[in-house]
């Protein structure tokens, strides 16, 4: 059955994949980080033809949003069965609350760039580029609202800039990494904080600066609900192919533990 693409509210708007829907089988609903919405469709149309090729009846649907946003939304109404979200660390509170029962034996990472145009041409080697100077006088920058994980570590990423005045720099807000990434692209800002796996074959983006993996950079983790048989397995399923997200220029940080 081919994939499917829909609108859905709740407080925010979110994309959700729908893959195999039945109003008479229950869904399996997992929760996952906007950043990684070019690798998961692949892996979700695998796992629901290898559960229908044994005579299972599944209803997968895959919610893409911010991190934050959908923290607040497992938190307040327990919506999905699994989550797989950039800030693993910001998953924890929701387990000890009982919203979800245990992480999936594995971690990933992933770069944070701050990004341009390339048609600005800016001469990033040059001895006159300062990234300092760059983010106070280069206008606009957009970047993840506060609980946007991107957003959170591009903040840290400042604030341990020696000299930098963080007030000084036109911080633009926005809901999500891909929002980010969608406000370079069209011109509304001059730079943005994104993902490296962002800018996997996406061309007309100059990289100005990165941070790596193991300097407070993303972390992410999947974990599942309760009781929720899916969503537990498609966290395996997902273990099992780790290699998969490393192609698209992911990290693993720890694989089994």
């Amino acid at each position: 059955m081919p994939l499917s693409t829909k609108l859905v509210s709740f407080g925010v708007v979110f994309f959700i994949a729908n893959l195999g829907c039945s109003l008479e089988d229950e869904t399996t609903r997992i929760a996952v980080a906007a950043s990684l919405s070019d690798v998961i469709p692949p892996l979700q149309e695998q796992f629901v033809e290898i559960k229908r090729a044994l005579g299972e009846n599944i209803d997968l649907e895959i919610i893409y949003g911010g991190s934050g946003e959908l923290i607040a939304q497992q938190r307040h109404a327990g919506l999905f069965n699994a989550m797989f979200l950039a800030s693993r660390e910001a998953m924890e509170p929701l387990i000890e609350r009982g919203r979800l029962s245990q992480f999936s034996p594995f971690r990933l990472g992933n770069s944070l760039n701050l990004v341009a145009q390339k048609s600005l041409d800016i001469e990033v080697g040059s001895d006159n580029f300062s990234i300092s100077s760059f983010m106070i006088n280069g206008g606009p920058i957009a970047i993840g609202g506060l609980g946007v994980p991107a957003g959170d570590c591009a903040r840290i990423w400042l604030n341990s800039i020696e000299g930098l005045d963080v007030t000084q720099i036109n911080l633009v807000e926005f809901p999500n990494v891909r929002a980010v990434l969608a406000a370079v692209d069209g011109g509304a800002v001059n730079a943005g904080f994104v993902y490296a796996t962002d800018l996997v074959n996406r061309e007309g983006f100059s990289t100005l600066s990165q941070w790596e993996p193991g300097t407070g950079g993303a972390e992410y983790g999947y974990a599942s609900a309760a009781g929720s048989q899916h969503g537990a397995e498609f966290g395996d399923f997902i273990g099992e192919h780790l290699d998969h997200f490393v192609s698209a220029g992911f990290t693993v940080l720890l694989e089994g533990e």
